[in-house]
């Protein structure tokens, strides 16, 4: 007899949260650590790009309710999907901030950044295209390190989580260094990514004939290479942790697997975690 739906998204959610919390190790348990509450600072500006609107460069901030003897908690920064053009810091927010501002008492911030036009307008010369989307999420990055004492979080402890095209670029913002530098943020406080269900690795294999990684893109098969994690990895490098989490299904699985194998074998830490989900419903259920 096959299992139930509802056991499946059990056993999914698990190995989700797992995955998650392994990513950094959670700090010393103490008395009124985790578990406790959270405060959020809503709207918090971390650029101020000339005709950017101001929520488009702004993130909010769950700031875990502990004791005051406990140590510097890690920070999560949270990147939603959308397809490089919509999409929104509070969506599916709630079990994320159970699961990491409650649950393991870290600093969880969710970030919004600058959007692709949508619909798509492939021949704009002024529209937002890669890296443009990165940059953001790289200053947001930048922001809360600075402000990490004002939420108790520890600036060099930090952990990017994406899902879809949110996945994609904290997968970037883990292979290209330079993201990083650019907005002020040694490589070494990034120390693990955990991209949720994207295949974006290279976009060469993904862009040609599709309008939504044209959009993010640009039409130029030359630039394609800068927006590709797969293809940023270099061995040598001080690469922070991978956990990759993705569906079952072939296509996904097999990109997951040869992105793995590429920071595998410049000398990473990589996994990939599949679960019995499909992409919406990964997102859903981080946390629960």
């Amino acid at each position: 007899m096959r299992p139930r739906r509802s056991a499946l998204v059990v056993a999914a959610a698990t190995a989700l949260a797992g995955a998650l919390l392994a990513c950094e190790p959670q700090p010393p348990a103490g008395p009124r650590c985790n578990g406790v509450g959270n405060v959020r600072h809503a709207d918090q500006r971390y650029a101020s790009d000339p005709g950017v609107p101001a929520n488009l460069q702004s993130l909010d901030v769950y700031e875990p309710t502990i004791d005051d003897a406990c140590p510097a908690a890690p920070m999560v920064v949270y990147v939603h999907g959308g397809g490089w053009a919509a999409g929104d810091k509070a969506n599916q927010i709630v079990h994320k901030v159970d699961l990491f501002a409650q649950k393991a008492g870290w600093v969880f911030a969710s970030v919004d950044y600058r959007l692709s036009p949508s619909p798509g307008d492939l021949d704009d010369p002024d529209a937002v295209r890669s890296p443009a989307h990165a940059q953001d999420v790289a200053d947001a990055v930048a922001w809360l390190r600075a402000n990490a004492a004002r939420f108790g979080g520890d600036p060099d402890r930090i952990a990017l989580v994406g899902h879809s095209a949110g996945a994609h670029l904290v997968s970037l913002l883990g292979t290209r260094e330079d993201l990083l530098a650019e907005a002020g943020v040694p490589r070494g406080a990034v120390r693990c990514v955990a991209p949720l269900d994207t295949i974006a690795f290279d976009v060469a294999e993904v862009a040609p004939g599709n309008e939504i990684y044209l959009n993010a893109f640009g039409t130029d098969p030359a630039a394609w290479p800068a927006s590709s994690p797969q293809l940023q990895v270099a061995p040598g490098e001080d690469l922070p942790a991978f956990a990759l989490i993705t569906q079952q299904r072939a296509a996904r699985r097999e990109a997951n697997e040869a992105f793995r194998d590429v920071l595998l074998g410049a000398g990473g830490e990589a996994s990939v975690v599949t679960v019995p989900l499909d992409h919406a419903g990964i997102n859903q259920a981080v946390g629960r």
